[in-house]
């Protein structure tokens, strides 16, 4: 009895880890990521053709967009499973050397769900960093912003990184000083950051955002996301779409006392 129990844990075992690594491969695509197909042909010299049919194993009317190339003997085909055309669902790619004769090969594919996107945090409000320091009238002073960007995706789904692209936008009366990621090196003063990355091991992402202005002035900064991956090898697939990708954060402005005048 005990050694029937182990042999069924062991077979839930392999089918829960079959499935795992199923999820992350190209035999298993998420909807609208991007796959690489290889096969080594009998001569290098012959025809090498790829070919995208749906489950009953009829063949596409209208292929879609595809990369392929021949190096030597070895044929590739680069594919984005897009939603444009595919669906989750079942299809078939095939693979055909023709010379004399001709040789077909099948891979069957599954398609999944895309659950990978991101999310920045709630907008909120803080005041100044210099509330409830001593300051002249109508100081001048630096404010540090913290924004949060959340990872979300199935949790058996394992990447090497994430990326994106945000904008910083200030509102007139401040000025952008100072804009870092998760601490690391300063990224520069141009309101636009393009592909940066995100070990996968991270669940979230800070950026620091310093701005300068006068601190009896309020101000609004937002960043806003864009062009969101999932990278995992070579295989990239992009964010779903799904939930907020802006953030806002106000800074309250600190009262406009007087200066202190003495009889």
């Amino acid at each position: 009895m005990k050694k029937s129990i182990l042999i069924l844990v062991a077979l839930v075992a392999l089918m829960l880890t079959s499935l795992g690594t199923m999820a992350q491969g190209g035999a298993s695509p998420y909807l609208n990521s991007t796959h690489t197909y290889t096969v080594t042909m009998e001569d290098g010299a012959n025809t090498a053709s790829w070919v995208i049919a749906d489950n009953a194993g009829v063949a596409l009317a209208t292929q879609p967009s595809f990369s392929s190339g021949k190096a030597g003997k070895v044929a590739t085909m680069v594919i984005t499973w897009a939603d444009t055309w595919a669906s989750v669902g079942d299809y078939k790619i095939w693979f055909i050397e023709s010379g004399t004769c001709s040789t077909k090969r099948e891979l069957p594919i599954s398609i999944i769900a895309n659950t990978f996107y991101l999310t920045m945090n709630a907008d909120g409000s803080e005041c100044h960093d210099l509330s409830g320091t001593i300051l002249g009238v109508d100081a001048i002073g630096n404010t540090n912003l913290l924004f949060t960007v959340n990872l979300n995706k199935d949790s058996d789904w394992a990447i090497d990184n994430w990326k994106f692209d945000f904008t910083v936008n200030v509102s007139s009366g401040y000025t952008l000083q100072s804009v870092k990621l998760n601490a690391g090196a300063e990224l520069g003063t141009s309101g636009n950051y393009s592909d940066q990355s995100v070990p996968g091991t991270l669940a979230t992402s800070i950026i620091l955002v310093v701005i300068n202005g006068h601190v009896e002035t309020g101000a609004t900064v937002t960043v806003a996301l864009s062009n969101g991956k999932a990278v995992k090898g070579t295989t990239t697939t992009p964010d779903n779409g799904t939930g907020d990708k802006n953030q806002e954060l106000t800074v309250d402005p600190l009262p406009a006392t007087s200066a202190i005048s003495a009889d």
